[in-house]
Order: C-alpha cells, then structure tokens, then sequence
C-alpha cells in the first residue's frame, strides 16, 4: 500500500471494482480496499438487467451467468407471469470474485482484509486512514472513490455526505438453497419469481449451478414478531403462495443473512477530492433487479470522473449532476414501486388483471425499468399454474 496513489477505490463490490477498472485503464495508479476477505458472501438477489450483462462484457468481467427472460409475480394464491427483455442471475460472491480479478487485470492493486476511511479531503488531494490484519496505514490519493455498500463507513467523518434513510425501509434477508431443499414445481428455472405481501415480499432466481438464490425485503419488526428470518420468511410465502407446504420448506432453509435498512439516499455524492458510488450513494428496494446495474452504472462513471480531476481536467459538480439526472431519476420510480407494493390489496388486483389483459400487463411492468420489452402474459392463477406444469406446457 506504500506507492502514492492517483486513485484508492473503497468496497470492492461491482461499483468500487467498476471504478477501479475505469480509472486503471486511463493510466492512473489505482488501489482498490475491501473490509471483507475474498471470496465475500452477500444479502444480493443476483439479477443483473439486460443493461448490466452490457456493463459486465464492457468491463471484461466474465462470470457464469443463468440467462432468464420473464418475471411471475404471486399475490394470495394467484399469479401473473410476463416475459421480459433478457437479463440473468449471478451468485453475488462469484461476481465481487470475478470483478476484482477482471481490475487486477488491468492493473488494479486489491487488498481485502482491509478497512478504510476518509480522514481528510480538499482540493489537493484526499487522506484515508487503513487497517490491514491489524497494521494501521495513512495513504493520500489525488481521489477516492467510496463505494463500501449501504453504510458507507469510510465517509462517517466527511461532513456534507450524510445519508437519509427512509423511515419505511425495510431490512434485506437471503440465502442461497439447494434444488432437493423444496419442492420447485411453482418456480421457473429462466424466470424470478416474486412472492408479494403486506409486510414483505420474497424473489427466487435460479444460479447456473442449480441452487436458488432467496432474497427478500421485510419489515424489520416482522423477524422479531415471527421469531427468526426463516419464519418471517414462510409467512411472507405462505401469504402470497397460498401453498402452505412449500412455505415450510423455505422456512426450513438456512443461513439467512441480513442487511441494514435498505432504502436510504444522500444529497450529495460528491466533496471535494470524492466520489460516492453504489449503494454507497442511495439505494431502493430491490424489487426491479436494478441494484447491481446502477452499481456498476455510477462506478464507472465515478471512475471516469476520478481520472478527470486526477489530470485536472475535472468540471466540479459534473458527477453529481449526472447522477441526478440519471440515477436518482430510476430510484425514485422504483421508491414509487415499493409504496405500491405495501398496498396489498391494489398489488393483488394487479396481478388478477394482468393475468387476463396483455395490455394491462404491458402497463404494469413498465415499472421494471429495464427488463420491460415486448411483453406476453402467459399464467394466471396458482391452480391453473400448477395444472399445466404437471401437464408439461410450461417447459
């Protein structure tokens, strides 16, 4: 860690690797630092949007991908499938592996094992203090990139860039569970799967290597009240599916894992000598499968706009003008989202009228951001659901 640095990158997840790789391949000294030691598992659904498989194949990340084109969405016993642009589904701690390995590639320095912070920062340049194994290091970099996810430690000291979280977010849970640990028969190998409730809901996606990733947003007072994750989860099931057995099969699943409140934001993502990228800037409840495109989205933009002030040909206040205009913009329709989706009754109507109108359907899945395409509804209830799997006509 000794060399002066143009640029250090704090959070090695796909936006702090995203930004190592844009500011790496300008010709800058680039360190990249995580907290975590690698291979590093975490609270993630694993959707990658069709604009994220482009982000990916731009910064020459090559991960194994399960292709997926269509989204069910379950509310009391009924459902509402659509098919959808192409994206795919990724296990979390394989991408983060895969990124920093794509940066080192390209002359990124990575150290995990290593906390940071930012202790000082002006015009000139930026101070972190490191913590590598237990050995203290003071670093100075011309910028650093914060990337270290949503409780962003490495800026508890910088005044300016505090965050607001909404006082309705909810917690994340997930876990990852082998295909003979329930009975899949209402899930589709090449779709996510929603289960929405009032208190919660639950996606399902299917990894290349079979497994299931279960990511869900809950209320937090609802894993206390239920007595653990994996309860608070099969209620949520239980409610949307109206299949109690499989409920209790999810319910039974272990190594649930937790996240802070979820959705939160900052009025800036950008001082001086600092860019803020990620969920480190803001973050929305998870229900599109956007999280990890706008990610990589503002880490590359973020690392673009390092290189620029690092050669002093950097317009102050760009940065954060983009991510208005951009980002902030798709969070706050997927904000709108996730109001709708605390009313249980209208998300149940919606999903009985998408599953009899091609045109509602069309109307309603706008909201999924980029997945939305040309779209087809294809399922109605549970019952007719599980009738015509068992007769094979949805393979």
């Amino acid at each position: 860690m000794n060399p002066p640095w143009d640029v250090i990158v704090i959070g090695a997840g796909p936006a702090g690797s995203a930004a190592a790789i844009a500011s790496a391949r300008s010709g800058l000294r680039t360190l990249l630092l995580d907290r975590a030691g690698f291979p590093r598992s975490k609270v993630c659904g694993g959707c990658v949007s069709p604009a994220g498989l482009r982000l990916l194949h731009d910064c020459g990340v090559p991960v194994a991908i399960n292709a997926v084109g269509g989204l069910t969405v379950w509310s009391r016993g009924r459902s509402a499938h659509v098919r959808t642009h192409a994206g795919g589904v990724v296990e979390r701690s394989l991408l983060d592996t895969e990124f920093t390995h794509a940066a080192m590639r390209v002359g990124v320095k990575f150290i995990d094992e290593c906390s940071a912070r930012v202790a000082s920062h002006d015009a000139s340049g930026v101070v972190v203090q490191a913590t590598h194994r237990g050995e203290q290091r003071t670093l100075q970099a011309r910028v650093v990139v914060c990337a270290d996810g949503l409780q962003a430690r490495s800026l508890e000291h910088v005044p300016g860039l505090a965050t607001k979280v909404w006082t309705r977010s909810r917690i994340g849970l997930g876990t990852l569970a082998q295909p003979q640990a329930m009975d899949t028969t209402m899930l589709r190998e090449r779709a996510i799967t929603m289960l929405v409730a009032p208190r919660g809901y639950v996606g399902f996606a299917r990894l290349h290597d079979g497994r299931w990733d279960i990511a869900a947003a809950v209320e937090r007072a609802m894993v206390d009240e239920a007595g653990g994750a994996g309860a608070a989860i099969a209620s949520i099931v239980a409610h949307a599916s109206g299949d109690d057995t499989f409920a209790r099969q999810v319910g039974r699943l272990t190594g649930w894992k937790g996240t802070p409140l979820l959705t939160r934001r900052r009025e800036h993502v950008e001082a001086p000598g600092i860019f803020v990228a990620g969920d480190a800037a803001a973050y929305a409840e998870p229900f599109t499968g956007e999280g990890m495109t706008w990610a990589m989205e503002t880490g590359l933009r973020a690392g673009e706009c390092a290189s620029q002030l690092a050669r002093g040909l950097y317009e102050a206040g760009s940065y954060e003008a983009w991510w208005h205009r951009c980002i902030a913009r798709q969070q706050r329709r997927a904000m709108r989202l996730a109001r709708v989706l605390r009313m249980s009754g209208l998300v149940h109507a919606g999903v009985r009228v998408a599953g009899a109108s091609d045109r509602v359907a069309r109307l309603l899945t706008r909201a999924a951001g980029s997945w939305s395409g040309a779209i087809s509804v294809d399922r109605r209830d549970g019952a007719d659901d599980r009738e015509q799997i068992d007769h094979g006509r949805l393979a």
